[in-house]
């Protein structure tokens, strides 16, 4: 509700009135959004901040990368962000601390209500300088460290070491324990290797969203690391 009075005018006489701003439907207003932003942060992370000035009904704030401005290819985030739900101004912040590769990167701020209706706010660009994710100083032990993005889309990197000289087997599996691409099968030193998938089975067909399993076999041990492909 707000009041006004009207200028002293033909007709109008300083008169006071009171008026309603709203929808028509009566439902609550949408969130309002002061401002919506992305810098690189650090040198290693993308630093996303925004402020509301209202908010009425938000369950909260999901947030969406993609190396396009096509959102339809943006990958959600893992992370919810739960809203306050007042009237006075807040202020968000979220570091995006999986981005490994140099490039412009596009992101998007969904508010979400509790009945399910949703806002989208962006797309943000920022361009990531990225640090050489290089391979640990630490001597290799043999095993799966790690693969980055995860969840990916279609690209992911596998990191994995090996503690002495070794014949390595390294295979991916679907949900099903069904093998679908042979990724690597010879010798190596020992060290720190890295290595991708670009989401293809082993008849160069783009396989679909899900678990995979990545199995390495070396020096003697089977290890077995869970990535996850999200389109």
């Amino acid at each position: 509700m707000v009041s006004y009075t009207f200028p002293q005018t033909a007709g109008k006489n300083g008169a006071k009135a009171s008026f309603t701003i709203g929808r028509e439907d009566n439902q609550t207003l949408p969130v309002e959004l002061s401002f919506f932003n992305a810098q690189m942060y650090q040198g290693n992370s993308i630093r996303l901040q925004w402020q509301t000035q209202s908010e009425t009904n938000v369950s909260g704030f999901q947030i969406y990368r993609g190396t396009s401005d096509l959102f339809a290819e943006a990958l959600l985030l893992d992370v919810f962000i739960n809203a306050t739900n007042t009237s006075q101004a807040q202020y968000y912040v979220f570091y995006d601390r999986e981005l490994y590769a140099p490039g412009t990167y596009y992101y998007w701020l969904e508010s979400v209500d509790f009945d399910g209706s949703s806002q989208l706010y962006g797309s943000i660009p920022v361009y990531f300088e990225g640090i050489e994710p290089g391979l640990p100083s630490i001597p290799a032990i043999t095993g799966i460290v790690k693969n980055y993005p995860n969840p990916f889309n279609p690209t992911t990197t596998l990191v994995y070491g090996l503690e002495q000289d070794s014949r390595v087997y390294i295979v991916v599996y679907n949900a099903k324990g069904q093998k679908v691409r042979n990724l690597l099968d010879g010798s190596q030193n020992s060290g720190w290797y890295r290595l991708d998938w670009d989401g293809r089975n082993d008849a160069g067909q783009q396989l679909g969203s899900g678990v995979y399993f990545m199995r390495m076999q070396a020096d003697g041990k089977t290890l077995t690391h869970k990535v996850v492909m999200m389109k």
